[in-house]
């Protein structure tokens, strides 16, 4: 098993292929990146692992991170990346044209840290 996914639908929002090597994606790790004005939206999977990891930076300067565990599937629905467990949606990231970029962390989701700045 590993977490589904459909290359396409992150292609779609984040207007570029994965940025991994072949060995990478043979490992099942793949990285999406998307620039919004000063804002970088990052997304690493690790399949096989069901783990995905957020970063959020502003002008190069990291502000939120997010290690989430247990993801089964992440999918396309509109402009908004959903994340699951199992059957049940852990997170949405919604992405408003080229302008913002929005997390929504359900108030349950307790697996995931956040990123101090120095």
């Amino acid at each position: 098993m590993y977490t589904k996914f459909d290359e396409l639908e992150m292609l779609e929002l984040f207007f570029s292929e994965s940025q991994t090597t072949l060995e990478e994606v043979e490992r099942g790790e793949y990285l999406f990146k998307r620039d919004i004005n000063q804002f970088q939206f990052g997304v690493f999977m690790d399949i096989y692992e069901y783990k995905v990891v957020m970063d959020l930076s502003v002008s190069g300067i990291q502000t939120f991170g997010a290690i989430l565990g247990n993801i089964t599937q992440l999918k396309k629905n509109g402009n908004k990346l959903e994340i699951y467990t199992k059957d049940e949606l852990r997170l949405v990231v919604l992405f408003d044209e080229d302008k913002s970029i929005s997390v929504e962390l359900p108030d349950e989701i307790t697996d995931f840290s956040l990123v101090e700045n120095d």
